[in-house]
């Protein structure tokens, strides 16, 4: 993606921008991620614009320092790592929002993200979110590739992994 082709023209939300440089601390979504409200996943998970605005103005992320991923606290609150916000593509950090404002819209309805027997790659909160995910990557053109990639998690392992691209409908990944 060139410099002067903005993320926002990208995904179809001309207003979206991500705010790469704040500092560690507790934002409301809308002031990290701008224009998410228009994302055309976020629309569809809140259909209806005063829910969909209730729930982006509640829904706080909370920014730590360093490296790591982006995650849903059981209370509903996104935790995500200044390194992966700052440095991590567009794109992912973008599917990422969307990831895990599925997983605030399971918490708001009562439903479990954590504990249980089955792997993370089993569950189906987790299957759900990558589903929306994985789907708005197609619409903003992300390749079988950047999919593989954007699916391929440290905490998995290989085995999970090939069954989460089997799951996902995203090509296997081809090995060197």
């Amino acid at each position: 993606m060139s410099q002067h082709q903005g993320l926002g023209k990208i995904i179809g939300v001309g207003g979206f921008r991500l705010e790469r440089r704040l500092p560690a601390g507790t934002y409301v979504i809308t002031d990290v991620a701008r224009g998410i409200e228009d994302s055309p996943a976020v629309r569809q998970m809140f259909p209806v614009e005063s829910d969909r605005d209730i729930v982006l103005g509640r829904t706080m992320v909370s920014i730590a320092p360093g490296p790591g991923y982006m995650r849903v606290d059981s209370d509903g609150t996104i935790l995500v790592a200044q390194d992966h916000l700052r440095f991590s593509d567009e794109r992912v950090v973008y599917m990422d929002f969307v990831h895990e404002l599925v997983h605030v819209k399971q918490v708001m309805d009562g439903r479990s993200l954590y504990g249980g027997n089955l792997r993370y790659v089993d569950k189906e909160t987790e299957i759900e979110a990558y589903t929306v995910a994985v789907n708005e990557g197609r619409r903003i053109g992300m390749t079988e590739e950047e999919l593989q990639d954007y699916l391929e998690v440290p905490w998995i392992t290989g085995e999970e992994f090939q069954r989460l691209l089997a799951r996902m409908g995203v090509a296997q990944k081809q090995t060197p």
